[in-house]
């Protein structure tokens, strides 16, 4: 890890600064980045969004506590974006520099294999490579739905290959201070850094790093922690603690607990891994949920995934072969954060931690691209028409997948303010004066981002529970004081002992329901009449029915 070094067999040896001048090949590396970026800065939300993305959007405005570990980097970077005079609306400023961020990303990859060196043909092969990798991690659903609203993941893709490219060219201390950046964003990215300090070692540069070197670097990777002040910050101030409503100072317990993430609650402390690793069944399911996360993501089209997942690796291989340093550290950084998505995937969206993995398999199909090109120029010499035609129909072959895939989320991009103007504010602007509105988590923070950020209604408090825990817990205590509405009646609400009428999209509970008796009759929430019978109600199918129980 020292900054002297001496020199190493082919690429590696070579310094390739960020800021050397571009050659025509290099230049055109932009090009895809850009394009696919405009594409993200085009269809970036106009407003705020739900669950995590709405929350990181009003925690950034109001400088608050999101959940563990409260993502610092992301939220103070939010909070620069939104002060910047771009117009629009707070969150569209904050989804508009994810876009931005996932535009960059692509232009590091991009130039990738120039710094490795793995495709040995010059320039031009090189460029082709990071124009085919950035073009199919452009095209990848995921990235596209993690760069067009709020989200950390399109920030940990781009740190993360910072990070590989600050390693590649000799900047230890850079790479540090990434290091750090990178875990104040996101924990996944221990696995990145970790993997890095084992290709520093695998270098034997040094044996063992100078103690003025290592604490210079320790240094700056604290230096990179040191967004985590934020959330620490909550010791001696008021803060907001996940939700706008509870804003007071934080007990050292509940600042531990963001700053360790709920490991212990969410991973048990990271037994989930060694759970996946010990059951075969449970593995070799998520495996195949891996395999077939990964294939979807390199393409939209159905019978080209295994083709191109099978060139990725391939190329990959190729990549390994001339560069098997990196590419193997780099590798087992991606597959720790891979094992980790699988064992965590509970949840859904655990596939936003493959990014790292998807971004290697485009720089293997760069790479397998840029070297069948350079087989195909040595069987084709010269640049005849035929070597010409040759190159503009392979060249025509690898752009039919990701631009159909562009095309594809493109058409199915369809994000506007609607849903905000006439359903959040609409709902909100109709409810009684001091009331209570009651909603899912998800839903609440566009509630939320309307009264802290637009102004809207701040009289209302606006509470994150659903129709059954509402009914369960807030209407008996605020029913008679404050108008209490529900977002949705459920079967539990329509069974207990609250009477709900329609308000606008919401529901107003407005009086004690009068026990049914055996015999009555009850409306239900369509055309439906039932008959209340041994304490359940029957529907009445007919009017012989009807006619037949004396009514």
């Amino acid at each position: 890890m020292g900054a002297a070094s001496s020199a190493l067999p082919g690429h590696v040896g070579r310094a390739l600064p960020w800021s050397r001048p571009l050659t025509l090949p290099g230049a055109l590396l932009a090009v895809p980045a850009v394009t696919v970026g405009a594409l993200y800065v085009r269809e970036a939300a106009p407003s705020v969004g739900g669950g995590n993305t709405g929350e990181f959007q009003v925690m950034a405005h109001q400088l608050g506590i999101a959940h563990p570990p409260s993502y610092p980097l992301f939220l103070l970077l939010g909070k620069v974006v939104s002060l910047v005079p771009l117009g629009g609306d707070v969150a569209w400023r904050i989804n508009l520099a994810n876009a931005l961020l996932g535009a960059a990303a692509l232009l590091l990859l991009s130039r990738l294999p120039a710094a490795l060196g793995v495709v040995g043909a010059g320039a031009s092969a090189a460029a082709l490579a990071g124009a085919v990798a950035a073009v199919v991690l452009g095209a990848a659903p995921r990235l596209w739905t993690l760069s067009v609203e709020a989200e950390v993941f399109t920030l940990h893709l781009f740190l993360v290959l910072a990070f590989w490219l600050a390693l590649l060219q000799r900047r230890t201390y850079l790479a540090a201070f990434l290091a750090g950046l990178g875990l104040a964003n996101h924990r996944t990215f221990l696995f990145i850094a970790g993997a890095g300090a084992l290709h520093q070692l695998l270098l034997g540069r040094v044996a063992v790093p100078r103690p003025r070197t290592l604490l210079f670097a320790l240094a700056l990777f604290a230096l990179g922690l040191t967004p985590y002040l934020y959330v620490l910050r909550g010791l001696v101030m008021p803060v907001a603690y996940f939700s706008p409503l509870d804003v007071h100072r934080l007990s050292r317990g509940e600042v531990w607990y963001v700053l360790q993430g709920n490991a212990s609650g969410e991973t048990a402390g990271g037994r989930v891994v060694l759970d996946l690793l010990a059951n075969r069944d449970l593995l070799a399911d998520r495996i195949r949920w891996l395999l077939g996360h990964l294939s979807t993501q390199l393409s939209l089209i159905p019978g080209a995934r295994l083709p191109l997942l099978a060139a990725a690796v391939a190329g990959l291989f190729v990549a390994l072969r001339r560069a098997p340093r990196f590419v193997a550290t780099a590798l087992l950084g991606a597959l720790g954060a891979a094992l980790f998505a699988m064992a965590y995937a509970k949840y859904p969206d655990a596939d936003r931690y493959l990014l790292p993995l998807e971004a290697l398999l485009a720089l293997g199909l760069g790479t397998l691209a840029a070297s069948l090109a350079a087989a195909l120029a040595s069987l084709l010499p010269g640049a005849g028409l035929a070597a010409r035609v040759a190159g503009a129909a392979a060249g025509l072959a690898l752009a039919v997948s990701p631009a159909f895939s562009l095309g594809v989320l493109s058409a199915q991009s369809d994000l506007t303010r609607g849903g905000y103007v006439h359903h959040t504010i609409h709902n909100l602007e109709g409810v009684e004066r001091g009331a209570v509105v009651c909603t899912w988590w998800s839903s609440a923070w566009g509630l939320w981002y309307a009264q802290r950020v637009d102004g809207v209604r701040p009289d209302v408090t606006v509470i994150p529970k659903g129709p059954d825990d509402c009914v369960r817990d807030v209407l008996p205590q605020e029913f008679g004081r404050r108008a209490v509405y529900l977002p949705a009646l459920t079967d539990a609400a329509r069974r207990s002992e609250f009477v709900f009428f329609p308000s606008r999209d919401l529901w107003l509970a407005v009086a004690r329901g009068a026990p049914l008796g055996p015999g009555s009759l009850a409306k239900g929430p369509d055309d439906r009449i039932y008959l209340v019978d041994g304490g359940r109600r029957r529907w009445v199918p007919s009017l012989e029915v009807f006619a037949a129980h004396g009514f």
